[in-house]
């Protein structure tokens, strides 16, 4: 399974969350997450995660820009591999108001700090904000790691 998901900022630096519906037949039901979701068949990521965007927030945004990929999977929950493309995108304070949530019960901007306050968020996918806020910025803390090309 292909997955795309979107860390998308503001211009204070404040990440964009979904609270996801709380709904029990859904993988972690009222947790905050990142936009995003499966990628169709035939579909490129880039593709995939714009028709996310669109379809969840009525969000076009200028610039969607891949900054990681990685593989997970969880055998033991029978989670197979699911490859996941994350993009990045800035979203400016006019396009806020037009934001239209369709999925999810509640949208906030959060900061790092606040969003790991929350007792209830996908793992992996604070990790990607974490990656995000704490590695992206800083390429010297991966360069003595080999190459996974």
């Amino acid at each position: 399974m292909q997955v795309c998901k979107a860390v998308i900022t503001d211009s204070a630096g404040r990440y964009l969350m979904q609270l996801r519906d709380d709904i029990p037949t859904i993988a972690y039901p009222g947790h905050w997450c990142l936009f995003g979701g499966a990628i169709n068949p035939g579909e490129s990521e880039a593709d995939g995660m714009r028709r996310e965007l669109e379809e969840e927030l009525v969000f076009r945004p200028a610039i969607l820009t891949p900054i990681m990929r990685f593989d997970y999977a969880i055998p033991q929950h029978g989670v197979r591999l699911r490859q996941v493309a994350v993009y990045q995108a800035l979203i400016e304070e006019a396009e806020i108001a037009d934001l239209e949530l369709h999925e999810g019960t509640e949208m906030r901007f959060m900061t790092l700090a606040g969003l790991m306050q929350q007792s209830k968020i996908v793992p992996w996918d604070l990790c990607m904000v974490m990656m995000h806020a704490n590695v992206l910025p800083h390429p010297g803390l991966l360069s003595s790691s080999p190459s996974l090309d």
